[in-house]
């Protein structure tokens, strides 16, 4: 039922394996398509719309509280440092939560 080899002869079959190579219309079909590729590939832009909303409303979010924060504190009976400190640890929240939600929006496109 087997045809029964001895070492010699199986080693035989298999150093005789001839090598396996690629044609020459193949390497240039191959080749072709990697230039082809290359040549086709843009850089992606830069998002500087989107890397510039964010300090651009962080600074007026700073900007519009830090004038509410002086006023607020010269009309309240809290010192004003605790008055600052309160509406910088707000906006530190606030912020975060802007960012955080900016972040998560952007993650799912």
């Amino acid at each position: 039922m087997h045809d029964e080899l001895d070492d010699a002869a199986l080693e035989r079959a298999l150093h005789e394996e001839p090598a396996v190579t690629p044609t020459p219309q193949f390497s240039v079909r191959v080749m072709q398509a990697v230039r082809d590729e290359a040549e086709g590939a843009t850089a992606l832009p830069f998002p500087w719309l989107r890397f510039g909303l964010g300090p651009v409303l962080a600074t007026l979010v700073v900007l519009m509280t830090s004038g509410s924060v002086h006023t607020a504190a010269a009309n309240s009976t809290v010192p004003p440092v605790v008055a600052q400190a309160v509406a910088l640890l707000t906006l530190t929240l606030a912020g975060t939560f802007a960012l955080l939600a900016w972040s998560l929006r952007l993650g799912r496109r």
